[in-house]
């Protein structure tokens, strides 16, 4: 009787537990968190100072006030963290891209509103995004255009059969770095103009452009 009793008590857990378990792990991911943000913020801001080459684990840690092995529970170093924004911005793109391609169909690249849902995510990450894009160590120009080709290539496949795949490579280059240059010029200048303003612009040279192509 009372080997079961013990037996059985030791497998109940009471809500306060529970309770008290959930508060403490919640505590925790709210701390993980904070860190993670403070950490990113305080590399931000210095790298509107200085390039990444001069950057180190020690200055984040003394300006952030952690810990390097703090750091090194979230980052092997200020490239691994680096590589990390950029991934969580091209994830974030790769999801507006699909939307819009879904949305608005064959021509995207023709309508404003293609670009401009793509302009306001760069802007609501206005820091990270000239962070990423004035920095000659960020891939992530490059990791845009191979998102977009991926997205591109059945498309213009289907509208350009009569090209080569050579030439459709051309044109690929045409519209990715031209556009892409538009773009880093909005950013890294600042956001000056509204994102309106940019949006139509893209479309209307991307439209214009394939017309007098001729193709």
């Amino acid at each position: 009787m009372s080997s079961r009793t013990s037996a059985g008590s030791s497998i109940l857990v009471s809500p306060a537990s529970s309770r008290q378990a959930s508060d403490s792990r919640n505590r925790d991911n709210r701390k993980t968190r904070y860190t993670n943000q403070v950490i990113r913020e305080t590399f931000v801001e210095l790298m509107k100072k200085q390039p990444i080459e001069k950057t180190t684990v020690t200055q984040i840690c003394e300006l952030a006030d952690i810990s390097r092995g703090t750091f090194y529970l979230h980052y092997r170093d200020v490239y691994d963290l680096l590589s990390c924004m950029e991934n969580e911005v091209l994830a974030d793109l790769e999801r507006q891209l699909t939307l819009q391609s879904d949305t608005l169909g064959d021509d995207y690249s023709g309508n404003p509103d293609f670009w401009l849902g793509i302009l306001h995510l760069l802007l609501e990450r206005k820091d990270i995004a000239r962070l990423l894009l004035a920095n000659p160590h960020s891939s992530f120009m490059s990791k845009c255009l191979a998102l977009n080709r991926a997205f591109s290539d059945e498309l213009c496949e289907g509208m350009f059969p009569e090209l080569s795949p050579r030439e459709r490579d051309y044109l690929h280059c045409f519209y990715e770095h031209g556009s892409a240059s538009i773009i880093s010029l909005w950013v890294r200048e600042g956001f000056v103009e509204p994102p309106e303003q940019i949006a139509e612009l893209l479309a209307a040279l991307n439209s214009k452009s394939c017309q007098s192509s001729g193709v």
